[in-house]
């Protein structure tokens, strides 16, 4: 599983749909119901659980970018599901000492929150509760961690101050 995650560009890793697997591997592991990203929840599981992964170089896959699709749209508060996937991830890596796939996610759930944390204010109540509830749960996660390097604390501990000031004001 380390090897999978090293790779310079991980997304042919993180969707399910470019892959076989045997049914085996989905014994107890399912996409959770009604969430997006449903991928990010279930791979690393299954890349777990497999005693032989190959890789086979070859684009012999169309992928077809529909309007509308989640590729295809901006960040929205939906989106939130990813995160909330790639916290449980990180609580899975850390589980198994997995220093630097940890260290690894926890920089591309900061991205995240980086990137978005101004569209976690929305006037919907029920999105804005559970967006927040993950953005928590991530927060206190990554400043538990034995494993967030002092750089990576010291930007989640920043994005925490500015989501408080951004809240208050």
């Amino acid at each position: 599983i380390e090897r999978i995650y090293d790779e310079i560009s991980p997304l042919k890793y993180v969707v399910i749909w470019n892959k076989l697997y045997k049914r085996d591997l989905f014994f107890n592991v399912r996409f959770p119901i009604g969430k997006i990203h449903e991928d990010e929840f279930v791979n690393y599981l299954l890349y777990y659980k497999s005693s032989l992964i190959k890789y086979i170089d070859y684009p012999g896959y169309l992928y077809y970018k529909r309007k509308g699709s989640i590729t295809n749209s901006g960040f929205n508060i939906n989106h939130i599901d990813c995160l909330e996937a790639l916290n449980q991830r990180h609580v899975f890596f850390e589980k198994h000492k997995w220093k630097k796939l940890t260290e690894k996610n926890i920089s591309i759930m900061l991205y995240l929150l980086n990137k978005n944390i101004s569209l976690f204010y929305t006037n919907n109540e029920c999105l804005k509760d559970n967006a927040l509830d993950v953005i928590r749960r991530s927060s206190k996660d990554i400043m538990q961690s034995k494993y967030a390097t002092f750089r990576q604390k010291t930007i989640c501990l920043y994005l925490c101050i500015y989501r408080y000031i951004k809240h208050l004001t």
